[in-house]
């Protein structure tokens, strides 16, 4: 559920929490100034992209997935991590036949 004044309120917090300016937090993590004004005013014109909000949330110390889903990358209720299948070695192969 996308909720961009929630997430620009979260953002906001977060970087006055760590004692960031906005001038700060491009400086220290490269991010857009703009970028980062349009998302705690909630007055973003595309939705960032996923990479965008994992390097806020890791920037300000915040929770990735509560961000992905603010931002609506991410429907409540999805599975939340999906794990690669492990890969079958050449030796289990062999066994197996």
């Amino acid at each position: 559920m996308r909720d961009f004044v929630r997430l620009g309120q979260i953002v906001r917090s977060a970087r006055l929490a760590h004692g960031l300016s906005l001038n700060g937090l491009r400086a220290k993590h490269g991010f857009d100034l703009s970028l980062i004004s349009r998302i705690e005013n909630a007055s973003i014109r595309s939705v960032p992209t996923p990479e965008t909000i994992r390097r806020i949330a890791r920037a300000l110390d915040l929770n990735e997935i509560e961000l992905l889903q603010l931002a609506g990358h991410i429907s409540e209720g999805a599975p939340l991590r999906w794990e690669r299948p492990r890969a079958w070695r050449v030796e289990e192969i062999t066994r197996a036949a």
